[in-house]
């Protein structure tokens, strides 16, 4: 992450001149929101995360990377950031009913939304190869499906890119969640919940990369208040029921988690989706309740 090389004379005098041209039309230098708390042991940092950016994107700074450096150990949302392919058994153990079929349990007229919306992007046999797949996973795909073509990539998300210099500096990498725990807030939802979340996805298709893009945005300038509106419940029938599950209920244990390791000693960095950092239920909130106080310092 941090090897240096000297490159010939030549080389850095054009290497020189490239910066100057680059910084003429630079935009302002990232910096995704970054807390710290402390106790008379412990000094824990907390960053919020995006699971998949652009390669291009250059999100790291100065104090982000300081705090990197100062951590004995880095806490994700699960032990292993590149879960999505390791999570496709357990996907298909809680993501599939073999007792009833899709079509059983929803509308014609929703079913050919699925199907359009499926052969949209890409599914040449729409939903004929989801018939045994739940509605919440199909709701799922329709959310994820539309961002497709963005050019964002999981490998090179701020979780996944922090691993790797973790597993790289040798610093060991622990979780606050394990890829089950994350499915089963999904897979266990009521079964009109769950058919309300598909319902609700099919009405915001191709709403995705518009507030992807507004996401980014955000991250990227570290504004908090703006990455609260973007994760807010919406007006969908699933919503609060999700959002409760989603993020306030994994936010109050993630506060009860971090006040456990404050008693410890030490330097922590944890590093988890930047939703669960802002908007009236966040971390921050849960644990300022806790009477523990986060200092931001970007």
């Amino acid at each position: 992450m941090w090897r240096r090389f000297r490159p010939p004379a030549c080389l850095r005098f054009c290497a020189a001149v490239a910066v100057l041209l680059a910084l003429a039309a630079a935009p302002a230098a990232a910096k995704p929101a970054l807390w710290v708390v402390r106790s008379p042991t412990a000094t824990i940092y907390l960053f919020g995360t995006i699971h998949a950016l652009k390669p291009e994107m250059e999100w790291h700074s100065p104090k982000l990377d300081h705090a990197f450096r100062d951590a004995k150990e880095l806490w994700l949302e699960i032990g292993d950031a590149g879960y999505y392919r390791a999570g496709i058994p357990l996907m298909r153990e809680l993501g599939t009913d073999y007792r009833k079929p899709l079509s059983s349990k929803i509308p014609r007229a929703e079913l050919d939304q699925i199907d359009a919306a499926l052969k949209k992007r890409g599914v040449k046999d729409g939903r004929a190869r989801f018939e045994w797949v739940r509605p919440w996973a199909i709701a799922m795909m329709l959310g994820g499906g539309s961002t497709q073509g963005m050019g964002l990539e999981r490998g090179s998300g701020a979780d996944m890119s922090l691993q790797e210099d973790a597993v790289e500096a040798e610093k060991p990498v622990k979780a606050l969640e394990t890829k089950e725990q994350q499915l089963h807030i999904f897979a266990d939802l009521p079964p009109n919940v769950e058919l309300a979340m598909l319902s609700d996805a099919l009405k915001h298709t191709d709403d995705g990369p518009e507030k992807l893009e507004g996401l980014l945005a955000a991250w990227m300038a570290g504004d908090v208040d703006k990455i609260g509106k973007f994760t807010a419940p919406e007006d969908g029938e699933a919503s609060p029921e999700i959002y409760r599950r989603l993020l306030v209920n994994r936010n109050k244990t993630w506060a009860v988690k971090i006040a456990e390791l404050l008693k410890e000693s030490g330097t922590i960095l944890i590093a988890g989706g930047a939703g669960h950092f802002a908007g009236p239920d966040s971390v921050l909130v849960q644990l300022q309740a806790a009477g523990i106080k986060a200092e931001r310092i970007q």
